[in-house]
C-alpha cells in the first residue's frame, strides 16, 4: 500500500496591482514549505513501519520452516530407531 502526498501551486497572472496576488502566493509558498518536513516523516514513518513488518514476517516465516524442517528430520530419526 502506497500513500501518496502532491502539492499543487497554481500561478495566476493578473493585469494591474499584484501585490495582493503577490502576498497570497508567498503564504502558500510559506505554509507549503513549512509543511514539507512533516509530511516527508509521515511518509518516511509509513515506509519504516513496512520495512519492519516485511522483516518480520520473513522472521516469521523462517521460524515456521525450520520448525516443520526440524519436525521432519525427528521423525525420520524416530523412524530409523524403531527400524
Amino acid at each position: 500500500m502506497s500513500d501518496f502526498v502532491a502539492v499543487e501551486i497554481s500561478y495566476i497572472v493578473v493585469s494591474g496591482p499584484t501585490s495582493d496576488m503577490s502576498e497570497v502566493m508567498h503564504v502558500i509558498f510559506v505554509v507549503t514549505i513549512g509543511a514539507l518536513p512533516r509530511v516527508l516523516e509521515i511518509a518516511l514513518s509509513r515506509d519504516c513501519e513496512l520495512v519492519h513488518r516485511e522483516i518480520e514476517e520473513r522472521e516469521i516465516e523462517e521460524t515456521v520452516v525450520e520448525y516443520w524442517r526440524n519436525r521432519e528430520r525427528q521423525a525420520q530419526d524416530d523412524f530409523l530407531l524403531i527400524q
